[in-house]
């Protein structure tokens, strides 16, 4: 299984959930296969404080599977 990972920093100011579908968009996951340079992420764990509807339609538009994680109190 590979796990990628980026680095993304915003400005303090900036409300990290927000920042979730730019990242997305920015990593590339390499593949051992000639002539493929990457592909995106499929699946996306985060915990509730990022789920939203807009941000779930806007994930399914990319075909990344969300999970999201519930608060257990």
């Amino acid at each position: 299984m590979v796990c990628p990972s980026t680095n993304h920093t915003t400005a303090a100011n900036k409300i990290e959930r927000e920042q979730v579908i730019p990242i997305l968009d920015s990593i590339k996951v390499k593949t051992n296969k000639s002539g493929i340079s990457g592909k995106r992420v499929e699946i996306l764990a985060a915990d509730k404080g990022y789920f939203s509807q807009a941000r779930l339609h806007v994930l399914h538009q990319r075909g990344i599977r969300p999970h999201f994680s519930e608060r257990i109190c």
